[in-house]
């Protein structure tokens, strides 16, 4: 039994082509630089960072629309500096209730 195994081993290796394939598949995996997963560990931080990228430049356009509205409109401007400032007139008080 034990030599029929052997012997599958030996003929398995013995034909180049399979021994240059198994050593170029050793290779990628394992040995050179940028190997398989690498690439699969870099390519999820890729996505991430694409995500990351998507989230921010949604946040832009917010942010871009709510400064066009203050820049447009006198009463959204004050309100803007009272609600974020604490602003407020000379004959006014202000309470914070947390």
């Amino acid at each position: 039994m034990e030599m029929t195994r052997l012997l599958q081993i030996k003929t398995f290796f013995s034909n180049r082509y399979r021994l240059a394939g198994l050593l170029f598949a050793v290779w990628c995996f394992f040995i050179a630089d940028v190997d398989v997963f690498r690439m699969v560990k870099t390519q999820g931080e890729l996505k991430a960072m694409e995500n990351e990228i998507a989230y921010h430049e949604l946040e832009i356009a917010l942010l871009n629309e709510k400064l066009e509205l203050i820049a447009a409109d006198r009463s959204h401007l004050e309100r803007y500096a009272r609600e974020a400032y604490y602003m407020c007139r000379s004959d006014e008080d202000v309470y914070l209730i947390h």
